[in-house]
């Protein structure tokens, strides 16, 4: 549920009403946006950056990144890609890149960013505000620094913070492996693979079966390697861009016929259950008849064939058994908000 900052009811609890003041820390694509929406209502806004530029992960990342699907399904709302500039139709990630900050200075966002400026410490601050119990946190501080110098700190006080740090923590996490220290070769997290030009004249391994991972063994072959090897622990299916090199995938998976397809992972009236229920049958064979397209298109060897059903690999985790965990031991105000979890995860309904 989410709330708006321009009403204060008794409805709508927390209240925001108060807010004029918001930190906002990261200046990726979420904190951007956040800003955007936030300067446009009146707010006075301010954005920590660490980096020197905005872009979060699209700042830099390992080599040949850029976007899995169309840039039409990857764009700001109040900004499309603007017409003056050829843009590939899956843009690379120095294209994402200069669309996002061409996004913040459109706007004027960049003039209220600090960069190279970290976030040392947020603490929540409980001093009353007129019109609010006495007591109930209303502002945080936020403690920050330049970057690389933590002696020089300073403390500002804001009525909300918004947290837009992404997903993916620095340093990246490469896992303990026995007999490392016995491999002679060089071993790189998928962040540090800069270059396809690593890759060049050398046997190399992946270890993994996402996006990253398949994008780090095409670079590779592109780059010149010798050998390539993918090692993961469960196949998935290869989504492509165009089904058997002329139907977008993207009517399967961004569009309404393409979620009817999908199993009923959410909530739904009873009328659309017994509708589901009433073509499982011609559901299960369109997604078999889409499996045996992508087998053929991708000349997928049977041992390679993945054991999962392509509508049910796409909608949840590739570890079932870690997933139903979780979805058996999340409280079930959770499971309402993240249906997904709760549903999917136990095999979903046909």
């Amino acid at each position: 549920m989410g709330y708006s900052l321009e009403t204060d009811t008794t409805t709508s609890p927390p209240r925001f009403a108060h807010v004029s003041k918001v930190g906002i820390i990261g200046a990726g694509v979420a904190g951007l946006q956040q800003a955007e929406r936030l300067i446009e209502s009146g707010k006075e806004v301010t954005i920590f950056e660490k980096a020197s530029e905005v872009g979060g992960v699209w700042r830099e990342n390992y080599a040949d990144f850029g976007l899995q699907v169309p840039r039409e399904l990857y764009e700001f709302p109040a900004f499309p890609y603007p017409k003056d500039t050829h843009w590939d139709k899956f843009p690379k990630g120095p294209a994402v890149k200069e669309y996002i900050q061409s996004f913040a200075r459109h706007f004027g966002i960049d003039k209220q960013i600090r960069f190279r400026t970290a976030v040392l410490a947020l603490e929540q601050l409980s001093d009353s505000v007129e019109g609010l119990p006495t007591g109930e946190c209303t502002r945080w501080s936020i403690t920050h620094a330049p970057s690389g110098d933590a002696s020089k700190t300073t403390t500002e006080v804001f009525d909300f913070v918004i947290v837009a740090t992404g997903m993916y923590g620095f340093p990246p996490n490469v896992p303990f492996v026995r007999g490392r220290e016995a491999f002679l070769g060089e071993v790189v997290h998928s962040f540090d693979f800069k270059d396809r030009e690593q890759a060049r004249s050398k046997r190399v391994v992946v270890v993994g079966g996402g996006k990253s991972a398949v994008d780090c063994a095409v670079a590779s072959v592109n780059g010149g390697a010798k050998e390539v090897t993918l090692l993961f622990r469960q196949a998935h299916w290869p989504v492509p861009r165009y089904l058997i090199n002329m139907i977008p995938f993207k009517y399967a998976t961004y569009s309404r016929l393409g979620h009817a397809l999908l199993p009923t992972h959410y909530d739904v009236s009873a009328f659309v259950w017994w509708l589901h229920a009433l073509f499982t049958p011609l559901k299960w064979l369109v997604w078999r008849l889409v499996e045996l397209l992508i087998q053929l298109q991708f000349r997928i060897p049977t041992e390679m064939v993945p054991t999962e059903r392509i509508e049910i690999d796409v909608t949840a985790s590739s570890d079932r058994s870690h997933t139903l965990h979780a979805a058996l031991h999340t409280p079930k105000p959770a499971r309402r908000f993240f249906p997904i979890v709760g549903r999917c995860s136990a095999g979903g309904r046909s």
